[in-house]
């Protein structure tokens, strides 16, 4: 059995934590964006936080971001919880 260094680990937490605040900017920048056009936008104006969270693997990569799309991100401002494409409806239906 493999031991994972802890630090390795939290680095890799932190990298996609930062990801995540990536991903909640394009959302909020771009209300109704759809899974594709998210992650074609969070390559192109995120490569190395990409990189850093999920390697270079294309594939891997995209399955990845693909699963991030569904994942709950908190609004740091309001506190409020919801997927990214649940963030994506709401901005493009309430943009206040």
């Amino acid at each position: 059995m493999e031991m994972i260094d802890p630090l390795l680990e939290d680095e890799a937490t932190d990298f996609i934590q930062e990801l995540k605040d990536c991903a909640w900017n394009v959302v909020r920048d771009n209300p109704g964006i759809d899974r594709s056009e998210w992650i074609d936008e969070l390559i192109r104006q995120y490569p190395s936080e990409v990189v850093d969270a999920y390697g270079m693997n294309p594939p891997e990569v995209f399955h990845s971001l693909s699963d991030l799309w569904d994942t709950e991100y908190t609004d740091p401002d309001t506190g409020e919880w919801d997927s990214f494409a649940g963030w994506s409806e709401h901005f493009a239906t309430d943009p206040e």
